[in-house]
């Protein structure tokens, strides 16, 4: 006589906790690009903040010198607009 042995396991949980852990692989793959393109427009905001925080120092100084010429240019002159010696 032949005995045959069968062994058999439930594979059902084991399949359930795959397809888990595939989903949350798939949301964290998804939230990882929303936090990597949000990265790139927080760095391309940052850049042209400092762009524009330099022009306006250039436009500052520009405006200050153009000030102090025209101070110094009137502290020379009197009333009548001469320029006095």
């Amino acid at each position: 006589m032949t005995e045959y042995q069968s062994v058999g396991r439930d594979v059902t949980d084991r399949k359930q906790i795959e397809e888990e852990l595939i989903r949350r692989n798939t949301e964290l793959q998804a939230s990882l690009e929303q936090l990597t393109a949000t990265e790139e427009e927080l760095r391309n905001n940052y850049d042209n903040l400092v762009t524009l925080e330099k022009e306006l120092r250039e436009s500052r100084e520009q405006y200050r010198s153009v000030v102090e010429d025209q101070t110094s240019s009137s502290a020379g002159s009197g009333r009548t607009g001469r320029i006095s010696s």
